[in-house]
């Protein structure tokens, strides 16, 4: 009911951001205080929500659900396909302002960007 009425009583102490329940508050909290719940038994790296840890244990089992149905490639999260899925359109909307060079996808803009930097300036 709080959430259709937009009624927030647990506000975060950190950065004020408002939940409507105390556990969604307090999953946020973990972001704030690094503490990580969630540890792969695999490599040992931490995470704040349980749905991340799943999705990076996909990384070491080779298990990709998410496909593209355009050219068939697969991912571990459905996020990497739908930037992915940009690369097959003719929407290019990051132009590199050092050579013009347009991209698609963010990720691949801000990389690219860095190409630009010399060296010891990234280090």
């Amino acid at each position: 009911m709080r959430v259709h009425a937009d009624i927030n009583p647990y506000e975060c102490k950190f950065c004020g951001k408002p939940f409507t329940t105390k556990s969604a508050l307090k999953t946020h909290v973990l972001i704030h205080t690094d503490e990580k719940l969630f540890n792969c038994d695999i490599c040992g790296k931490g995470f704040t929500h349980n749905g991340n840890l799943k999705t990076h244990v996909r990384s070491h089992i080779g298990e990709n659900p998410c496909s593209c149905l355009t050219c068939g490639k697969s991912f571990t999260r459905s996020y990497s396909l739908k930037e992915h899925a940009l690369t097959h359109t003719a929407d290019k909307q990051h132009e590199c302002e050092h050579c013009e060079k347009k991209l698609s996808s963010r990720s691949k803009f801000n990389r690219h960007k860095k190409t630009h930097v010399p060296y010891e300036a990234r280090c």
